[in-house]
């Protein structure tokens, strides 16, 4: 989803894997605020990305052995 919105050149909130209810909290209570004045963009979203990325595994659980 990450990159088919950079490609496209959109705006990207992720919902981060274990921490779901936090991420639609701040879909509702943060980001949404941020998206309609307009500051959504830039070091919010960077801040937001680098938590969604630091989540990721580097190897899907299966793969690992």
């Amino acid at each position: 989803d990450y990159e088919a919105a950079r490609d496209n050149g959109v705006l990207f909130n992720p919902i981060v894997a274990g921490k779901e209810r936090d991420s639609w909290n701040n879909v509702l209570e943060v980001s949404s605020v941020k998206f309609r004045n307009g500051t959504f963009k830039g070091e919010y979203q960077d801040e937001i990305l680098k938590d969604f990325f630091a989540t990721l595994a580097e190897e899907p659980h299966w793969k690992i052995s």
